[in-house]
């Protein structure tokens, strides 16, 4: 495996650890939260950059459900992170404060919060299409016995990527006062249950 392969699957995994530690803005305030979203930002360009023959073949070769479909949630992961990065930029008070921006706030929450939750879906079925490709690469780099040990914690980290904006502890305390306790508890029973079938089905594909 070359440099870049590896450079990918570097970037991949970043990019993983990025989205989770972003997903825990309520623990790590604002000022946390702006600076890893600065990280995604460059990270995303730096995948795409890595990854421009992806763009250069869309014309090239057999289109197959499975492909097209792969193209789609590729395709409308761009927008998401697109509305994430501008919205991010301009509710910013501290990394990109320093730009002359002004107006447009509430839009910008609207965007910030949308783009966030579709975009969270959207990266974890596009991180679970390619995650048998990074398998394959990863095992080349670091042999089979290692990325075995590591396969167990595969599906609950995409159970955790989905299910996550569901879990969001701000979330849950406006729920509780919306549904009541008794459907509350339903609400958190189909969410643990959605999060172990999701964890069960990628570990057993895995």
């Amino acid at each position: 495996m070359n440099a870049k392969a590896k450079l990918k699957i570097v970037l991949d995994v970043a990019m993983t650890l990025a989205l989770l530690f972003l997903m825990g803005y309520p623990w790590w305030g604002d000022v946390a939260h702006e600076w890893a979203g600065a990280g995604m930002f460059a990270l995303f360009i730096a995948h795409h950059i890595l990854n421009a023959g992806w763009w250069r073949s869309l014309g090239k070769g057999r289109y197959t459900p499975a492909r097209i479909f792969q193209l789609v949630i590729d395709l409308l992961v761009l927008p998401a992170m697109l509305g994430l990065m501008v919205s991010g930029v301009m509710l910013s008070n501290h990394v990109f404060a320093f730009l002359p921006i002004s107006g447009g706030m509430s839009f910008a929450r609207l965007l910030h919060m949308a783009s966030a939750y579709w975009g969270f879906v959207l990266m974890s079925l596009h991180w679970n299409m390619v995650l048998g490709m990074m398998m394959g690469s990863a095992i080349s780099v670091f042999g089979k016995s290692r990325i075995h040990a590591a396969v167990g914690a595969l599906g609950a980290a995409a159970a955790f990527m989905i299910t996550g904006p569901a879990t969001k502890i701000t979330n849950l305390g406006a729920l509780k006062i919306v549904l009541g306790v008794r459907h509350f508890a339903a609400y958190i029973s189909f969410v643990m249950a959605f999060l172990l079938v999701t964890g069960l089905v990628v570990n057993l594909f895995s």
